[in-house]
């Protein structure tokens, strides 16, 4: 009878919530976005340079691989700038997608570093792709340091530049 009356406890059962919801979901440990980033694609034409007119600010994905660790995150975009949380790290561009199954590896791939403190502001990565004929690729066409524009986008402070990278190399 006591556990009854115990259970009828709005107390109780506002305590049992948010535990079922923890434990169901990521929210309770979910971290707190630590980088800035802009993504947009451009179309390249048959000598790799890009062709005007086809800048988007489009909803894009691009795969970002861990330089230490190896792990891959892929980056879900869909607009002028977005936050997301990355553990601290080297992170290199590794491939983008053309549609929701196919994918293109970039062939010139860039780094930046995300720090163990603080917002990193990763600035706006212009990835050119051409799928047009048999020599379909990717390429990083352009990094640019427009940390305060992306800040304003979003109403948050810039935090600090992003230290750009190359890969470094297979062994």
């Amino acid at each position: 009878m006591r556990f009854v009356q115990t259970w009828r406890s709005s107390g109780t059962r506002s305590v049992l919530l948010i535990l079922v919801i923890c434990l169901f979901t990521s929210v309770c440990w979910a971290e707190s976005p630590n980088t800035i980033i802009a993504l947009h694609t451009v179309e390249l034409n048959n000598k790799g340079k890009p062709i005007t007119r086809t800048y988007a600010e489009r909803y894009n994905r691009v795969v970002l691989t861990n330089q230490e660790s190896d792990d891959e995150r892929v980056v879900e975009y869909g607009g002028l700038a977005t936050q997301i949380y990355l553990e601290p790290g080297v992170y290199c561009f590794k491939s983008v997608y053309i549609n929701s199954s196919q994918f293109l590896g970039i062939v010139n791939p860039l780094c930046f570093l995300v720090e163990a403190e603080g917002i990193t502001n990763a600035g706006t990565w212009v990835i050119g792709t051409k799928v047009t004929g048999s020599n379909w690729y990717a390429a990083m066409v352009d990094v640019k340091a427009n940390y305060d524009e992306l800040a304003g986008i979003l109403g948050v402070q810039p935090g600090a530049a992003a230290t750009v990278l190359k890969p470094k190399p297979v062994q």
